[in-house]
């Protein structure tokens, strides 16, 4: 019985890993080479909000500003 569970699961993961493979070389996932701007505010109005400056070593450091409108 124990053979029969043990080939049943790796059957499940093998074909698990075909159609991850298949969906890799048919394009099914692709990066987005855009950049994604995100603001992090609080919820109430007139709160501040988050953003990142870089500094001149090259580190970035996190300053806040007014909510925009």
């Amino acid at each position: 019985m124990i053979d029969r569970y043990t080939k049943v699961v790796l059957t499940i993961i093998a074909a698990a890993l075909l159609a991850l493979v298949a969906q890799n070389l048919a394009g099914g996932s692709r990066a987005d080479t855009a950049v994604q701007k995100v603001v992090i505010c609080g919820d109430e109005v007139g709160s501040n909000c988050v953003g990142v400056d870089p500094d001149k070593n090259g580190h970035y450091r996190l300053r806040t500003s007014a909510a925009p409108n």
